[in-house]
């Protein structure tokens, strides 16, 4: 397939910034909106499109960081929002008919939920909650979280989640806090592991366990862009869990209902003691939750001690979306579509590469992918950061240009090229991407290769 370079004006998403600087920090609202020399300005977003202010349409491969699994504005899940809206629907604080129903029907689909504590936020509510349970259930302190992984933007789990400065190959990996103002006894209370080494593991259990309130780990690792997890490894862990008495927690904001309906987790049989959710549920709408045991989850207030609150908790109008999200996802194939679309992209991706004998990989799990450049293969964070020496990061910044100059939208996430396919895109969008992709490893066959 040829693809032809596509002339695009963003003089309005330039012009934008000097008076957005005033009113934002940078002119957007966090530190992965931005992109160098400037974020595009968009208006709207339909199906697997993204419009910007200038007017451009691109194919969109970011997906509101993963949560349109359906695509962007889909009639039955904007539908039900609006109906919700115009029954009066939208106040919140008060108990309503419709989240008990939404929680009997995510217990019955996730194997680990006996109880649901909807969330009003992102994924950062549920794991902030799950921190705070486990150390109150076990009355411990100190949480295990694998290096590379995302939990949040707090400070309970805020560290070592970028690559490490330092290389080389270590199971006992220090832990970094991920910003300033994170105060060090709350860092000094995260015991970092490195995921896919069952001796990190064993490791950490050996030297702190009495002390081990709880593990948190992504089954897949899409913090880091797409690392499958062993399934020796989350085994692993819920045995030492078990033989400590510590909690095993799943993260599963990013990688459940992206993998399946009932969890990327499920198949691997490893049933966790809590997990997070968020994202994909409610196809871009706000809702989040905590799934887990029921003696467990019952020490949340009001039923227990330990205090769970939050005025948008449950918010209506986000739980009439997960309803309408289940619905599609549980009575058609759009699950089954996205996922198949995504190995056809990422195995068009890698037979590009292999044409050219490239240091470069396509990995993909579910209906997530991500590229690497100069590297054959990553299995941890550690193997991530060894591909981003000798500037791999302008490397990576050159191809997110390459795509949004052929009309195709990837948004910036430090040391990784993670995309996400909806049930929205076609297998002629796919083809489009690989071939756009290919003329990117064609023109930059001698920098990857360097």
């Amino acid at each position: 397939m040829t693809v032809d370079h596509i002339p695009m004006s963003t003089a309005g998403s330039a012009g934008l910034l000097a008076s957005r600087r005033a009113v934002l920090p940078r002119g957007v609202t966090g530190a992965g909106r931005w992109e160098d020399p400037y974020p595009l300005v968009f208006v709207r977003a339909r199906e697997q499109f993204l419009e910007d202010v200038d007017g451009n349409v691109l194919l969109d491969f970011h997906g509101g960081y993963g949560t349109a699994i359906l695509g962007y504005s889909h009639p039955e899940v904007d539908g039900a929002v609006a109906a919700a809206m115009t029954d009066g629907r939208s106040f919140v604080g008060c108990a309503q008919i419709h989240e008990a129903r939404l929680a009997e029907r995510l217990c019955a689909l996730l194997p680990e939920a006996e109880r649901i504590a909807l969330c009003g936020g992102g994924g950062s509510d549920p794991l902030y909650h799950a921190v705070r349970l486990a150390r109150a259930a076990t009355g411990r302190q100190k949480v295990v979280k694998v290096e590379g992984g995302y939990q949040g933007w707090h400070g309970e789990l805020g560290a070592s989640t970028t690559p490490p400065a330092d290389t080389a190959p270590t199971h006992v990996p220090p832990t970094v806090p991920n910003s300033p103002g994170i105060l060090p006894a709350v860092t000094d209370a995260i015991l970092a592991v490195t995921v896919n080494d069952p001796e990190s593991l064993r490791a950490r259990f050996a030297a702190e366990g009495e002390q081990i309130a709880a593990v948190f780990v992504e089954p897949v690792l899409h913090s880091s862009g797409c690392i499958s997890v062993d399934d020796g490894y989350l085994m692993l862990a819920r045995e030492l869990c078990d033989a400590y008495g510590a909690l095993l927690v799943f993260d599963e904001v990013l990688s459940g209902f992206r993998s399946r309906v009932g969890g990327a987790a499920a198949p691997t049989g490893v049933v966790p003691d809590l997990a997070t959710y968020g994202k994909a549920v409610a196809n871009g709408h706000v809702l989040a939750f905590l799934a887990g045991r029921g003696a467990l989850m019952d020490q949340l207030a009001p039923s227990g001690d330990v205090f769970f609150s939050g005025t948008f908790n449950g918010g209506p109008l986000g739980v009439a979306a997960a309803e309408a999200t289940l619905d599609v996802l549980q009575s058609t194939d759009a699950m089954d579509r996205a996922i198949g679309l995504t190995t056809r992209l990422a195995e068009g991706m890698n037979a590009a590469i292999a044409t050219r004998g490239l240091p470069a990989v396509c990995q993909h799990h579910g209906s997530v992918w991500n590229l690497y450049f100069r590297t054959t293969a990553v299995r941890d964070v550690r193997d991530l950061a060894r591909s981003l020496q000798g500037g791999t990061e302008a490397l990576n910044l050159a191809f997110r240009h390459h795509l949004r100059d052929h009309a195709i939208f990837l948004q910036r996430r430090v040391g990784t090229n993670r995309g996400f396919v909806s049930a929205a895109h076609t297998e002629a969008d796919v083809d489009r991407a690989i071939a756009v992709v290919d003329q990117f490893l064609e023109h930059h066959a001698e920098e990857i290769a360097a």
